[in-house]
């Protein structure tokens, strides 16, 4: 038998082991000590290594103060915790390096409840954040005395969270995050760098920057210098020391922001070239600020929610006010400003003047799907772009080069100016334009006015375009005013109060009637046309629960007063006539042709002045309630009719038993002005009415079509073949007779239904009243002539 040896070979591999250990200040509280005595450490710092955790916990010292430091150190964690309010000085310059991948992150904390001051006069503190480590800071970090410095190396290393500060305060100089880790320091929103002294946060030349404020940050400007604004991007920014009065001018690039607050002094003169693009609200609380560069610049207001403007501020000689494509701004202060102001998205004007050379609100109809030009690098503009009229300032512009968000500034001959800079050079670029149209939204009694400032909008050598929109949102009665365009895409009514517009001249609406609250008043020298294709919106009316009919207007917002409807096509057409502001009568036009027409339409709650004149082998009787005059400007006129009825009409007898036969006999009467001049029945008719509420709402149609609305009196209204419809009673004449001794009273009356009796009274005195007599009504239709005669008349004249 052969033996097998097996031989087992054991490997010894040597691992490093990295120790690190953690240190607790220990000097004492309130005191200076120094960070090099060992002995100021728990436990004792003999051997400082790059691995070393450093503690200041304020449940160990409330307020440890460091008066030494080293003039260099590398260490691995820097933590102040618990409420500890750090303070680190030096007798000379000390560069601490923080940070070692074998440590966890965050390598440097300031945590929620505490704070760090770096405060040494004549000398630096610099505490670095080296590649690969990061830092948190959940609080405060104040820095004075020096050019004390706070940097990480890698993007977004050091992040200031919710809630906390950083402060420059007193001798403090130079750039807190340094001028060449760019986008190192985050500032995330709820956090606040506060400026009162030294240069600003963002240390490199523009528009790079060390310090990247995120959306809900802010950037609080505290001293009376002037901050670098051209060229930079940062969330919200405030202005906010007492008596500051500073005019910027460097810098040819626009200053973009979220908020713009001027909170608390004198006056600023914000005259950079580039200008300034804000995303959110524009507040000067006290003082002034003044736009006046000295070369054509913007205000551009590009925000995606409801932007403010409030306070007080001028727009000088070159600068020009816009309303981006997406924006949304309300005025809360009067606009003035000489060269011109430029609305591309909304603009809600409220009691506020808008004063400038010239007025825009909508781009070119005509925009190229592609344009080809050069981004240059590091500049924001793009040059040698064909057909430039077709940009205009506002647009949105994306491509290859160019950042999200770039808005066009200003188009001055081939070249585009932007909002943000291009990164880099692109030849052939494809820059597709987007835009929506402008609305304007207007607040005072005066509405549009050609001169003065007794309008929200004074138009004195200004345009507005024929393809605008124009909302009226005022608190009291307004006017369209007199330098309201002739020719708009849409009439918006949003009054608070429904409130009523009273057109000043006619004018077409070319794509939407919007009735949301409010009445439009109109007048045959002041009429609307709804254009062929215009349509109109409206939220729900009765009419919609008892027949699911929408957007034809509603009961507290239609026209009262005429209305012309254009017909190219066999689609009905609905018209929002009404009077008072209670009587909403819409009527629906099906034309029977395709001939070119116009309809004019208007309601009268009224009798008409031929009430009586019926054709009887046809109709009982027509409303003395209400009639609709709708007359069309060509023969070929055919159309299908649809009236409505409301309670005040009185429909029906009231009655539940006599529903069924009220609707029956319900039909549409016209009258016809020749061949006889009388009321006559439109054809056999079917009817809807409101469910679940007897008679209230409803429409009626004919089921074919009326032709010639040519006539100059072309009426039509309710009417009844019976006695089922009440339309109601009418009172035709009363009056006193004497004849010798007695006094014979009269009356006539014509359509009753359901009168019980008539009982005279008389008096005396004027105030104590005793029954004359008392009659029983007959109920009959056509007129009769009651009386009765008083055998004892009071004595005298």
């Amino acid at each position: 038998m052969k033996k097998v040896y097996l031989v087992f070979f054991f490997f010894t591999v040597s691992f490093a082991v990295f120790s690190q250990a953690t240190y607790t200040w220990a000097g004492t509280s309130g005191v200076g000590a120094s960070w090099v005595v060992s002995t100021n450490w728990s436990p004792a710092r003999t051997t400082p290594l790059a691995t070393d955790i450093l503690i200041f916990d304020g449940t160990t010292r409330a307020n440890p103060i460091v008066n030494a430091m080293p003039a260099t150190e590398s260490i691995g964690s820097l933590k102040i915790i618990n409420n500890a309010y750090t303070i680190l000085g030096t007798s000379a310059s000390s560069v601490i390096d923080i940070g070692n991948i074998i440590i966890a992150a965050p390598h440097f904390t300031v945590g929620s409840g505490s704070k760090l001051l770096l405060n040494t006069i004549g000398n630096t503190v610099s505490l670095n954040i080296i590649t690969g480590c990061s830092g948190i800071v959940s609080d405060s970090i104040i820095v004075s005395g020096n050019a004390h410095k706070l940097t990480a190396v890698d993007p977004g290393a050091l992040v200031f969270q919710n809630g906390a500060v950083f402060r420059t305060t007193t001798n403090f100089s130079g750039n807190a995050f340094g001028t060449t880790n760019l986008n190192s320091v985050f500032f995330q929103s709820g956090s606040v760098y506060i400026q009162e002294t030294g240069s600003n946060p963002f240390g490199a030349a523009a528009p790079s920057s060390a310090v990247v404020f995120q959306k809900g940050s802010l950037y609080s400007y505290r001293q009376n210098g002037t901050p670098s604004l051209s060229g930079r991007t940062c969330a919200n920014f405030e202005i906010n020391l007492t008596g500051f009065s500073q005019t910027v001018t460097s810098g040819n690039s626009p200053f973009r922001c979220d908020t713009f607050t001027f909170r608390n002094g004198s006056s600023l003169g914000f005259n950079i070239p580039g200008g300034l693009v804000v995303s959110g609200n524009l507040n000067v609380i006290t003082g002034t600020v003044t736009f006046n560069p000295s070369s054509t610049a913007s205000l551009l207001f590009d925000g995606s929610v409801q932007q403010q403007v409030s306070g007080n501020f001028t727009l000088g000689l070159n600068m020009n006010l816009l309303v981006a494509n997406s924006a949304n701004v309300n005025l809360l202060t009067n606009i003035s400003s000489p060269d011109s102001v430029m609305v591309y998205g909304k603009l809600y004007c409220n009691n506020q003047t808008v004063f400038g050379n010239d007025f825009l609100m909508s781009l070119s109809s005509a925009l190229p799907g592609l344009v080809t030009g050069d981004v240059a690098s590091g500049t924001n503009t793009i040059t040698n772009v064909s057909s430039p009229g077709s940009f205009l300032p506002g647009a949105l512009i994306t491509g290859a080069g160019i950042p999200a968000d770039t808005y066009i500034m200003k188009v001055a001959g081939t070249t585009i100016h932007m909002s943000r800079f291009a990164t880099s050079t692109n030849t052939g670029t494809s820059i597709i334009p987007t835009y929506s149209k402008g609305l304007l939204g207007i607040g005072s009694a005066n509405g549009i006015t050609t001169s003065g400032v007794t309008g929200n909008i004074q138009t004195t050598i200004r345009n507005y375009p024929t393809n605008g929109d124009y909302e009226y949102t005022g608190t009291v009665s307004q006017v369209t005013g007199n330098g309201f365009p002739s020719s708009i895409k849409k009439l918006i009514l949003n009054t608070t109060g429904y409130q009523t517009v009273s057109l000043t001249s006619s004018i077409s609406v070319d794509d939407t009637l919007s009735l949301q609250n409010g009445f439009l008043a109109t007048s045959a020298s002041a009429l609307p046309t709804l254009k062929d294709a215009a349509g109109i919106s409206s939220p729900n009316s009765n009419y919609y629960t008892c027949c699911g009919i929408s957007n034809i207007g509603w009961e507290k917002s239609y026209v009262q007063g005429p209305i012309k409807i254009e017909a190219n096509n066999y689609l009905p057409k609905w018209i929002p006539v009404g009077k008072t502001d209670s009587l909403f009568a819409p009527v629906k036009l099906t034309p029977g042709t395709a001939t070119s027409k116009t309809y004019t339409a208007e309601y009268f709650p009224v009798q008409h002045f031929d009430a009586y004149n019926i054709e009887p082998a046809q109709l009982h009787h027509v409303s003395y309630k209400e009639y609709w005059r709708i007359i069309c400007n060509v023969a070929a006129s055919d159309a299908a009719l649809a009236l409505s009825w409301r309670p005040f009409s009185k429909v029906g007898t009231g009655n539940m038993a006599d529903s069924l036969q009220a609707m029956t006999d319900l039909v549409i009467a016209r009258y016809l002005n020749f061949s006889g001049t009388k009321w006559q029945l439109e054809g056999s008719q079917f009817y809807s009415k409101q469910a679940g509420a007897l008679l209230n709402y409803g429409l009626i149609s004919t089921d074919f079509n009326v032709g010639n609305y040519t006539s100059p009196d072309t009426s039509f209204t309710l009417a009844t073949k019976s006695i089922y419809n009440i339309l109601p009673l009418k009172l035709i004449d009363f009056s006193a007779t004497p004849n010798q001794n007695t006094i014979t009273v009269k009356w006539i009356t014509k359509e009753e239904k359901q009168v019980a009796f008539y009982e005279v009274e008389h008096s005396c005195t004027g105030s104590s009243f005793s029954i004359l007599g008392k009659i029983s009504s007959i109920n009959s239709f056509p007129e009769h002539v009651y009386s009765v005669v008083d055998t004892k008349p009071c004595p005298g004249w």
